[in-house]
């Protein structure tokens, strides 16, 4: 599996991402980054949500269920919700983060890292895509169609809190450990 952050294989996972979400009614947020916020509102509005989610982009040659996971898991909750008509005292919701493997544009964690502020918007803008074309992060998302409106950080767009479900490169270590269940923060 390829799907490089921005390319072609991206944007029509995208479009199913914004399309099941809008389905199950929720609010659907582009940012300037190209991160996707779909949000299920609650009981009380005017709260942060408290999302899961992750990427839908890959490496060159792997990550089936990287990211992804953490997308389609989140994509699963609201589902659930949607179904059994559970209506949540405040909002949850899901993201895919932009450029989170770092492998179409030549930095990693780009789409959380600028929403947190670690990483300028400009700075992210101008990275250039890895290979021959060599345009840059901000044409692709215009070409695409994911170069969005809204402000690219939580004080434009907060949460109460984040959770991923990720399977990635610690795999190895949580699967030899002995803990029963893992936690890792970074």
């Amino acid at each position: 599996m390829s799907r490089l952050a921005l390319s072609d294989a991206d944007k029509v996972a995208r479009e199913w991402f914004v399309h099941e979400t809008k389905s199950l009614g929720c609010d659907v947020t582009v940012d300037k980054m190209g991160n996707i916020f779909a949000f299920w509102r609650g009981r009380k509005q005017g709260f942060p949500p408290t999302c899961a989610g992750s990427h839908l982009d890959t490496q060159p040659t792997g990550g089936r269920y990287d990211g992804i996971l953490g997308v389609c898991a989140g994509l699963e909750m609201l589902k659930i919700l949607h179904e059994q008509k559970i209506e949540t005292y405040f909002p949850v919701g899901v993201i895919n983060w932009t450029n989170e493997e770092g492998a179409g544009f030549p930095i990693s964690m780009v789409g959380s890292g600028v929403w947190a502020g670690e990483i300028p918007l400009e700075k992210a803008h101008e990275l250039k895509e890895v290979g021959s074309d060599r345009r840059t992060m901000k044409e692709e998302l215009g070409r695409i169609g994911y170069l969005g409106k809204n402000e690219a950080n939580y004080q434009a767009i907060p949460l109460r809190a984040h959770f991923e479900l990720h399977i990635g490169e610690y795999l190895p270590q949580i699967v030899r450990s002995t803990w029963e269940a893992s936690t890792l923060v970074y």
